[in-house]
This record gives C-alpha cells, structure tokens and sequence, in this order.
C-alpha cells in the first residue's frame, strides 16, 4: 500500500484528487476480494461475470482478478461504480518474468460496463463540460486525473478502446467542442487522425491543440505546473479543427517528393469528401487549389456534395412542390417569411414520391439527435415550426435534415393530414412504413425516451444547427450556379448571382455569430 501512496506522489497527484476519483491499492493477496465478497455474502457469480474474481484452475475456488495494482474505479455519468482499471505496481512490472504481466488490466464488459460506451472521468467532468461548452478527450487515467487536479476539469478519456460514435454521441450532447489532447508518440497521433476521421464520419469536426512536446500530457503539467499550464489553457482556447492541421502535415512531410505530394494529395482529397458540409468543404478545397498549386480538376468532384449526397439532393428536387426558387434572404429571429408554416406544410409536394434508396450507412449524429426530438411531436412541434420560419423560402421542416431516408419519411408523414397525429399514438403505428431497421430503430429509440429537463436546451441549439446547414447548402448551390454560369460565359447571370452570393455570406456570418452567441 504504501508503494502505491508513493507512486502517486512521483506522478504528482494529491491527497483531494485520490479522494475524487476513488483511487486504492490491491495487495499481493489471492482471494483476499473472495474472501470479503463470500463474507458479506455477495453472490460470487456476478462477481466472476464482471471477471473481479475468476475461477482456479487449479484449486476448486476462486481467486482476485486484480492483485498488486493501483485501483481506478470505472464511476458512470450516474456516479455508480460499474467496473475497475487497475495499473500494475512499478515494483511487479520491473521483475524478471517469463510471463510478462499487463500493465493494465479492466473489468469485463457487462451490463454495467460497456468500452464502446464508457467515458473515464464523465462523472467529475459532466458539470465542467457543460459549463465550458467543450470537452478534452485525453488517452488515459493520470492524463485525465492530472487535467482536473489542475483545474482544466472537462477532461475524459475512452477506456480500453479507442474513440466510438457512441462516445462522441454522448459528448456531442454535452458541449459543442470536441478537442483530442492525445500523446504525441506515433500511436497517439495514429489515433487522432482516426477520430478525426470517425468525427467527419459522423459529421463532426473534431478539434486539436499545438502541442508538440515528447511528454504525455500529465507528465507535462508534472514538468512545470505553473508555465505548462498557463500554456495549455493558451492552446486550449486556440484549439484548430484537426482536419486543417491533418492536411497542413500531409502539405509539409511532402513537400520535396512528387510521389508523395501525389499520395497527400489523394489523402487530403478523401478527408475533404468526407466532410459534409458544403461551404467549409468548398473554403478548404480553394485554399488546397491555392496553396499546393494544382489545378482544382485535380481533385475531381471534391468541390461539390459527396455523390451520394448529391444525388439524393437531386432525386429530391424531382418531386412537384420540393424546386427551389430561393431568395437569399437573411435567416432573421423571429421574422416570418412570406409563406407561414403549419403541421401539414412540414412536407411539401405530390403524394408519388419515390421510396428511398437502401440505406447504406447509419443516420448521421446529428440528424440522429434531432429526428428523436421531431418524433416527439406533441411536445416539441412548435419548435420544429418556428425553426422552420429562418429556412429558406420554400424549404421545408425536411430540409432541417439531409439525410434522404429521414426526409422522405417526415415528407410521406406530412401527405396525411393526420400523419403527425401518429406520432402520438403506439410506435407500431407510426412504424408502418417501409422505412429501413436503422431509421426504425432511431424512430423508436425517440419514442420511447423520456424527456429531460435539459431537452429544451439543446434542440434548440440542434435547430439553430440545422437551420445553418439548410443556408449553407443554398450557399454551394449559388456557388455552384455561379460556376455553371461562368462556363456559359454569361456574365450578366454570373454578376447577378455573385452579388446574391456575397450578400448571402455576409448574412451567413451573421447567423454564424447569434449561432455561436446563442
């Protein structure tokens, strides 16, 4: 025990965090876990099925799964303890051994403790997160532990596992910013570069700090806590989106090789598709054309929607009622557009609309989030409406959405004057049409959660979000019939959309201010 005290204190943390985070020593004992649970009379079965004990083989007993460690009990968002991490004692890891022992080891997955779910230090950080509207996602235990012993208590770390969407579903509810803090060794950095990626997967544009240094971050505050931490919240407050910094790296390692440049180029080009929105694709795809020095043919069909996408922007448009004569009028608060939205107008147009195509992926995060608010009708409708006056002329609540699946649903709804008083009644009901099992059992899963206090909140930040991606895309498609107008050489068409398109930029950036304001 008192080696465990000792190594604390090496790794500097204090008598108040050990407190917070519950952190203990495991001895060299073998049944000493089996002997206190045989002795409170605990049902020893659950304790071997979340692998605290585990059966001999040798003896017909038990004996402790965790021996000669420092202890991290896994604390969910509720505060209940649900599993444990445990760390190896220095002393047990520098022995001579043929069978090496891990450095860490974790409870087994159960009911209670879930990898692809669990977040370390979620329980400490929640308020923080919250407060701060942002989160830093660290590697592991003393990062997270040393980050809050700082101050910096928005701090959490995946544990045995690297980023999910099922962690980033639960972050992106708690605060806008998403901010990778892993070590800079070429794993930590193998991982950023695959949480940026499942983040524009999913949607989402994770972000990074300039930390260069060798040392992991804990270590680093250790090294000088006074200088390193006034730099850190520095870097924290000048966090950059990853997916600039990823290809800013691809533009310096290749910057003397043709082939290489070549295989940056195709790299760059694939995170860049990726990434669904419109106008920061374009914005960065026009700063790749200028600063690499190629020709924008180069990287193909990158400057406009991902195929997909595109096409079912197209497929949509088909239908009678969905054409888009858009005016850039501003986004204002409050201020209706001249066509007034009511529960039957959410979607508009012809009853023959074509079914969506076979789902080839999961709703997106986002989406996700805010068509379980929209199926709650009942209760949250007249949001859906008022969001729907800041939409372009002519869009609809659909057009909150970019998922064609999602859409053609709230449209076919819309057909029936008393489709949406079907989002009242039993889930079977509203589940009777051909949708998709994933779609399904999003629609379902919002049905049957119940309401939080917190709710009101974040929809509205999730219509605020949308309502900037419906005018971002009518941003590109101006742009884009700028580009089509140019190629005709039809100048006075291409004057006449490029002053609509910079009178919509400025209008853009005002909604982006009252959006990030708000």
């Amino acid at each position: 025990f008192e080696e465990g005290r000792e190594y604390l204190k090496k790794r500097g943390i204090n008598s108040k965090t050990i407190e917070d985070f519950q952190i203990g020593v495991v001895g060299s004992q073998v049944d000493g876990a089996v002997q206190f649970l045989s002795n409170a009379k605990a049902p020893l079965e659950l304790a071997r099925q979340i692998q605290v004990i585990r059966p001999s083989t040798k003896t017909s007993g038990d004996y402790d799964f965790f021996r000669e460690r420092l202890m991290f009990p896994l604390i969910d968002v509720r505060g209940r303890v649900c599993g444990f991490g445990g760390r190896i004692l220095p002393s047990i890891d520098s022995k001579p051994s043929d069978h090496k022992l891990p450095k860490y080891l974790n409870s087994a997955e159960s009911d209670l403790f879930l990898k692809s779910k669990f977040l370390y230090g979620l329980y400490q950080a929640k308020r923080a997160i919250r407060e701060e509207d942002a989160v830093i996602l660290v590697e592991g235990y003393f990062d997270t532990i040393a980050l809050h012993q700082y101050g910096i208590a928005n701090t959490v770390a995946p544990c045995g596992t690297s980023l999910t969407e099922d962690h980033l579903k639960t972050l992106s509810r708690l605060a806008k910013t998403i901010i990778v803090f892993f070590d800079q060794d070429e794993a930590g950095i193998g991982a950023t570069v695959k949480s940026m990626e499942l983040g524009l997967k999913n949607g989402m544009l994770l972000y990074g700090i300039p930390f260069q240094g060798k040392l992991d971050p804990d270590e680093f505050l250790l090294a000088d806590p006074v200088g390193n931490l006034a730099k850190l919240r520095e870097w924290i407050a000048a966090a950059y989106p990853l997916l600039d910094f990823s290809i800013d790296r691809l533009f310096r390692e290749s910057a003397d090789d043709v082939e290489k440049r070549t295989q940056a180029i195709k790299q760059a080009t694939l995170w860049l598709t990726a990434y669904t929105d419109p106008v920061g694709r374009a914005v960065r795809v026009d700063a790749l054309v200028k600063k690499w020095r190629i020709p924008e043919a180069a990287l193909g069909t990158l400057a406009r929607p991902p195929a997909q996408q595109q096409q079912n922007r197209s497929q949509y448009n088909q239908h009678p009622g969905n054409t888009r004569g858009y005016s850039p009028q501003a986004p204002q608060n409050g201020a209706p557009y001249s066509q007034q939205a009511s529960a039957p107008q959410l979607a508009q147009g012809s009853d023959n609309r074509s079914a969506p195509p076979r789902r080839r992926g999961p709703v997106p995060l986002f989406e996700r989030e805010l068509l379980q608010f929209f199926v709650k009708f009942e209760i949250y409708g007249a949001k859906f409406l008022e969001s729907r006056k800041q939409l372009p002329e002519k869009d609809t609540v659909s057009d909150l959405f970019e998922d064609k699946e999602v859409q053609a649903w709230i449209f076919e709804l819309g057909q029936d004057p008393a489709g949406f008083s079907k989002l009242k009644m039993a889930p079977e009901v509203v589940l009777q049409s051909s949708i998709s099992q994933e779609l399904r059992s999003v629609i379902l899963e919002g049905l049957l959660q119940e309401p939080d206090p917190q709710d009101g909140v974040r929809l509205q930040a999730l219509l605020k979000h949308g309502v900037h991606k419906a005018w971002a895309r009518f941003s590109h498609k101006l742009k884009a019939q700028m580009a089509d107008a140019d190629a005709r050489q039809d100048m006075e068409k291409f004057k006449e959309l490029s002053q609509q398109f910079l009178d919509l930029q400025r209008k853009l950036k005002e909604f982006e201010d009252s959006y990030v304001s708000g």
